[in-house]
């Protein structure tokens, strides 16, 4: 059986949507797919999955806490780290966390990534920091 690349690889639509009449899910694929698994996982906290307890990404102990450079360095790197643990179709090239401009208590997560194939993508991701929760998700 041929191996099926990362950009090649199917999966369901977030959140799930059956279309009417064949019952079939709707799915996503490539960038697409890739975007949407990493969104999933930073929105996850760990524990929250039966089988796979680590899986996710910890912010929680961030909420409420003031903007600092210290605090984007802390978030950069738990960012990272749960990318480099838990999505491996994604190369890390550069990850970004600078507070959104027109909104107060939100941080715009910006994650530069690879693809197996070599795409390159760009993700903004925003969290808002009083509650530790992915916005518009």
């Amino acid at each position: 059986m041929p191996e099926v690349s990362a950009i090649q690889q199917i999966g369901w639509a977030f959140p799930p949507v059956f279309e009417r009449y064949s019952r079939r899910s709707q799915t996503q694929t490539g960038l697409e797919n890739l975007a949407k698994c990493m969104k999933i996982m930073l929105a996850t906290q760990p524990g929250e999955r039966n089988q796979h307890s680590d899986y996710g990404c910890d912010l929680s102990g961030y909420a409420f806490q003031s903007l600092s450079y210290e605090l984007l360095e802390e978030v950069e790197e738990i960012v990272d780290n749960s990318i480099t643990n838990h999505e491996p179709r994604i190369g890390i090239q550069d990850i970004q966390v600078a507070p959104d401009q027109n909104s107060d208590g939100t941080l715009i997560v910006q994650v530069q990534y690879s693809t197996e194939t070599g795409e390159i993508a760009l993700s903004q991701i925003p969290l808002n920091l009083n509650t530790s929760q992915l916005i518009n998700f």
